[in-house]
């Protein structure tokens, strides 16, 4: 949920399970993150003071029993928000960094990025935006079944829907390759995953000479299954700096996503919700929130 990232891939952790071949599958997830982090250093300019809301309305066809290609559709809307004082009760009552949130008044809002006087990044306000749409193929190498390592590869292309001019869109076409891994015990499940993306610059970050940089994104997930219908969660994910050419912490720093959720199987879908916090509080959002619906024929 990095303000400026939401242009490029980047694959959400998913179960090393493939789509049954010939069925279609779905779901929808609705995310929420709050982030500050504003500082102008010359030639850097950072500002990124807003609340990002994102829907990503994927399908998944099974193409054999071990491949399945997924598609989404995403859209996303900006503002100034409205929780900026339970963001900072919430980080002074646990006792966690606020990235000197206090330096600025609350509910302002701002997402732009500058390199030596040029812009190379911003978005407008209050405007929901069609992004970029990914489609992956994931393939099962080794079924997770009776205890044993799953393990799936996947590649995915993002395609340029979204609009350069709007901050929503990369303007390329940018590519990824992931690993997945799941193993089962009792009522335990943990799986993990690396990915690698190659972007594609758009044109103002290459002008201003500010390239953002491929991305590598690893996730390690637990579950625990409370009945036979409900299960907790937690997952720790980081992913790399955004950009190398930008010296202040603000933006060239990695972010260490720690979240905890919970789980509900209902027939064939599944639903869930789940809470996540920055605990760097360098370079990405404070706090975030999502919910998801998944099913499958």
């Amino acid at each position: 949920m990095l303000p400026q990232a939401l242009v490029f891939p980047e694959p959400r952790p998913r179960s090393v399970q493939s789509q049954a071949p010939g069925t279609l599958g779905g779901g929808a997830v609705l995310s929420y993150a709050s982030i500050y982090e504003f500082a102008r250093v010359p030639p850097d300019v950072v500002e990124l003071d807003a609340e990002v809301l994102h829907l990503g309305l994927f399908a998944r066809y099974g193409l054999t029993a071990d491949t399945d290609i997924e598609l989404e559709l995403p859209v996303s809307f900006a503002s100034s928000g409205f929780l900026d004082a339970f963001v900072d009760e919430f980080h002074a009552l646990f006792g966690f960094p606020d990235g000197d949130r206090g330096a600025r008044a609350r509910d302002e809002y701002a997402l732009t990025l500058a390199y030596d006087g040029e812009v190379v990044w911003e978005r407008r306000e209050d405007t929901l935006e069609l992004m970029d749409i990914p489609v992956r193929i994931t393939h099962v190498l080794q079924r997770p079944d009776a205890g044993a390592l799953g393990v799936a590869v996947r590649a995915g292309v993002e395609l340029p829907t979204g609009d350069v001019d709007r901050g929503t869109g990369s303007d390329g076409v940018d590519y990824d390759l992931g690993v997945l891994l799941e193993r089962s015990r009792d009522r335990w499940t943990w799986t993990g995953g690396i990915d690698y993306v190659q972007i594609d610059a758009p044109e103002a970050y290459r002008a201003a000479r500010a390239l953002p940089e491929d991305i590598w994104l690893g996730t390690i997930g637990l579950e625990y299954r409370w009945d036979d219908a409900s299960s907790l969660l937690a997952g720790l994910r980081y992913r790399s700096p955004f950009t190398d050419t930008f010296r202040i912490k603000e933006v060239d720093r990695p972010i260490l996503d720690l979240s905890f959720g919970f789980a509900r199987d209902v027939g064939r879908g599944r639903w869930f919700a789940a809470f996540h916090e920055d605990v760097l509080a360098d370079s990405g959002p404070d706090v975030g929130i999502s919910l998801g619906v998944m099913f499958a024929h």
